[in-house]
């Protein structure tokens, strides 16, 4: 692991498309080891503080994801070195598997890209169950998660939890709302630019 990190700060001052690619494919193996967060078409992973490796291995049309794959990744490229506000993809990469559906064996991809990853934090926490992160100095994730579902347990604890909750709403809002004017016209223009000349992309906002 410790090589691997070694090799990605390498990369940082000295890093040739062709590099990436082997590096991405190097640490494919080693993704299981990573911190992640996952979604509905597959996961995240934070490789140090620096790069991101996505792998979608789950999408509603797997055909429809061969087909755009390596168009959408070169358009989101091309939009990252206009500067408009996306992360920078490194590399990626599709790797065959193979599946048996209905005693059928047939090849399956899963994809992996490897990005910049964005300094900062998610807007919001999303559901108050997922934010165990705001109250780690108060309890241990068991009894969060216990006290979440089951309040009359612990109305103490949580009441505290809904706070820490409330108030990080509240802060996000103080601070989108602390943004410059000359940041909130790159942002909105950039997911103008990105709607009007993505053939293979949509912006995320």
């Amino acid at each position: 692991m410790d090589e691997i990190l070694g090799r990605l700060e390498k990369l940082k001052k000295n890093g040739s498309k062709m590099k990436y690619d082997e590096m991405l494919l190097d640490l494919i193996p080693y993704l299981k080891y990573f911190q992640y967060v996952q979604g509905g078409e597959g996961k995240a992973y934070f490789i140090g503080k620096d790069y991101v490796v996505k792998e979608y291995s789950k999408s509603f049309d797997m055909d429809l994801f061969d087909k755009y794959f390596e168009t959408y990744c070169r358009e989101i490229q091309g939009f990252s070195k206009k500067e408009l506000v996306v992360p920078k993809i490194y590399s990626w990469n599709s790797i065959p598997q193979v599946v048996v559906k209905r005693s059928t064996p047939r090849i399956q991809y899963n994809y992996y890209i490897m990005e910049e990853r964005i300094k900062g934090r998610p807007i919001f926490s999303g559901l108050m169950e997922d934010v165990f992160h705001l109250c780690a100095d108060i309890c241990q994730e068991k009894q969060f998660n216990n006290v979440v579902f089951n309040p009359y347990m612990d109305g103490k604890l949580y009441n505290e939890i809904v706070k820490r909750y409330i108030d990080d709403y509240i802060l996000m809002n103080r601070s989108i709302e602390s943004l410059s004017e000359s940041d909130i016209e790159k942002f909105v223009m950039s997911v103008y630019q990105m709607f009007e000349e993505g053939e293979n992309s949509s912006p995320d906002m």
